[in-house]
């Protein structure tokens, strides 16, 4: 006895389609959820929640958001320009100089938002929604509800 599935090929061709589509949305779903660690690191290193004081801007100019591979992404103090060469210090503090931290508050603050960020935008691209359908969650991932003061 056999079974012939009608169909077969088709589904076949739009599960691999559906994978391609997901492979490729993962870098988009790391950057959302990076936006919202960029939004809380930048309101951190502007002096809210016992941060330092915003003298120039130059930090909170420098921090941003960059895909590193596939499916990784990165947020942070850029690596050249001003605050490069301060922004470590102001994040651990040095010997005459206490530590006002951005980044670690800036994970702890985001970490469930971000992977919600993710989430919603995986789930979009599973039902059918694509990208247009999650594109909205961009600007609701960087405009996230940041802690009070």
């Amino acid at each position: 006895m056999s079974v012939h599935v009608i169909g077969a090929n088709k589904i076949t061709a739009e599960l691999l389609a559906l994978t391609g589509n997901l492979m490729k949305e993962r870098e988009t779903a790391c950057m959302k959820a990076c936006f919202v660690f960029e939004r809380y690191a930048k309101w951190y290193a502007s002096g809210h929640g016992g941060g330092p004081q915003r003298r120039t801007g130059n930090l909170n100019n420098s921090i941003q958001s960059h895909p590193t591979a596939a499916d990784e992404a990165q947020v942070g103090p850029s690596d050249t320009g001003p605050a490069a060469e301060y922004a470590a210090f102001v994040e651990y503090g040095t010997s005459r100089a206490p530590a006002y931290p951005y980044m670690r508050p800036a994970y702890e603050a985001g970490k469930d938002k971000a992977a919600d960020v993710m989430a919603k935008h995986l789930a979009g691209c599973l039902s059918g929604h694509g990208v247009m359908g999650s594109m909205a969650t961009s600007a609701e991932a960087y405009n996230s509800e940041l802690p009070e003061d």
